[in-house]
């Protein structure tokens, strides 16, 4: 009995444990992203550094790759140093930030919905606000940052990730700005590298079972 007891307990606290926010944090080049310390696999990352949104299996609904010399803001790292500034890289960009950006994942064209996804903010006003979906379409919950320096030409210091985990997979995320434009690059998504813990407890409990009865 008690080692059932065990079992159930991991099985009831393991559904707590299925949707994890992440951020805002400090992110300065691909290595910052938190999903890569998990032990994720198929990491996918869109850095915009060939001037094209074409990440495999997403689809946004606002902004453009966006490159320029004078107020453009990459991920610092994207142009290969860690300088403070994003001004030589590229990123995506949307004149209405209060608007935001959307990213739709396609579980047609993926075979299933990521169960990591997330985008790095770089450049924008007022509060941030990140948001993103499950499965069924169902916020998760949003996160919101105050982080914005009100410098619009090319620094870093500001430039922080938001992510979200989901076992059952994440339909989209969104992204905005109160105010001003909005600029923002790294748009990734990943897949859990072992069994969701639904699945391992349910595996326990069989084992369990079948020993029992072979004691019998």
């Amino acid at each position: 009995m008690r080692r059932l007891f065990v079992l159930s307990a991991c099985c009831s606290l393991s559904a707590f444990s299925l949707a994890q926010s992440f951020g805002p944090t400090k992110y300065l080049q691909t290595s910052d992203s938190p999903f890569l310390a998990l032990g994720v696999t198929n990491f996918n990352l869109e850095d915009f550094e060939d001037n094209l949104f074409n990440i495999t299996g997403v689809t946004k609904d606002n902004g453009n790759p966006y490159t320029n010399s004078g107020n453009g803001d990459s991920v610092d790292g994207d142009d290969g140093v860690l300088d403070g500034s994003g001004l030589k890289g590229h990123s995506l960009f949307d004149s209405s930030g209060s608007a935001g950006v959307t990213f739709t994942f396609s579980q047609a064209v993926l075979g299933s919905l990521p169960q990591y996804a997330g985008v790095v903010w770089t450049d924008g006003s007022g509060t941030i606000t990140f948001e993103a979906w499950d499965q069924n379409g169902v916020s998760l919950g949003t996160v919101v940052g105050n982080h914005a320096d009100g410098a619009f030409t090319g620094q870093t210091a500001e430039d922080r990730f938001y992510g979200w985990h989901n076992s059952g997979g994440i339909s989209k995320i969104k992204l905005k700005n109160s105010s001003g434009g909005i600029e923002l690059d790294h748009v990734q998504y990943a897949y859990e590298a072992v069994p969701e813990p639904t699945t391992l407890c349910v595996l326990g409990l069989s084992a369990l079972a079948l020993s029992r009865r072979k004691k019998i």
